[in-house]
């Protein structure tokens, strides 16, 4: 049976307040789906690949994080030079395309969620439980099994974190029957780990994470037209990633809650 690993990034802050601006209203989950053996044989290889760029000292790897990328700055500062961009970039591409891995994406409307609840559930815990089904899902249907490793964001947030994953595997949902939630997933725990872990999954989420949320945010019509550049160019190459189901990627791979 095949055993697989959902690597989990954010994108936004879970924070409820008022706020017009895509980079606060909106708060992203993304989940990437990974098959241990592709994992151990390809990714770490790809991952380390693009990190190899800014390091001499192998004990000061520097761990993989877009907001930096995107600047060129904390040790990504020779992404300004034009042919490591160039090389880093083609690199990167194919990580995206050429990888068997799949993508769940949770985006919430946090203003939209205050409005429609008198007690609105934190917008994390609700997007992680979305994914979780969706995960479950996927597992049930592939006939395998999984755990799920999330970035650590601290001891408070990370304990509420453990207990929705502990009352999800014992409970379910819904949308999620316990006993299939149980006979699916590995552990009763979920695994946190911070990005100076250097856990090349965890990396691999956080290079898709705005990526995926601007995507899902434009396929909504929350973002009127994306500008023609390499968000744009990742964001084309990640579309036959999306889980599906039996539907399509919109509801599965793609929630727009």
């Amino acid at each position: 049976m095949s055993v697989y690993r959902l690597y989990i990034d954010e994108s936004g802050h879970h924070r409820y307040q008022r706020n017009e601006a895509i980079t606060e209203r909106y708060l992203g989950l993304t989940g990437i789906i990974i098959n241990k053996d592709v994992y151990d044989n390809e990714v770490i290889k790809r991952v380390e690949q693009l990190r190899s760029h800014f390091y001499t000292d192998h004990d000061l790897r520097p761990p993989l994080h877009l907001t930096d990328i995107m600047a060129s700055k904390n040790g990504f500062a020779k992404l300004q030079e034009a042919d490591i961009r160039k090389q880093f970039d083609e690199q990167l591409l194919s990580l995206l395309k050429d990888v068997d891995y799949q993508i769940i994406t949770v985006v919430i409307d946090k203003n939209g969620h205050q409005d429609k609840y008198v007690t609105p559930e934190h917008p994390y815990h609700y997007s992680l439980t979305c994914m979780l089904e969706r995960y479950c899902k996927f597992l049930k249907y592939a006939n395998a099994k999984g755990d799920v490793m999330a970035e650590a964001r601290g001891k408070k947030e990370d304990r509420k974190i453990e207990e929705v994953y502990s009352d999800f595997y014992a409970n379910g949902t819904n949308f999620a029957n316990a006993t299939d939630v149980q006979a699916r997933l590995t552990s009763k725990e979920i695994k946190m780990k911070t990005k100076y872990h250097l856990i090349h999954g965890l990396e691999f989420a956080d290079l898709i994470a705005l990526n995926s949320k601007i995507d899902i945010l434009h396929s909504n019509e929350r973002i009127e037209t994306l500008d023609n550049n390499f968000t744009k160019t990742v964001i084309e190459a990640i579309q036959p990633k999306y889980y599906t189901g039996a539907t399509g990627p919109k509801g599965n791979g793609k929630k727009f809650l």
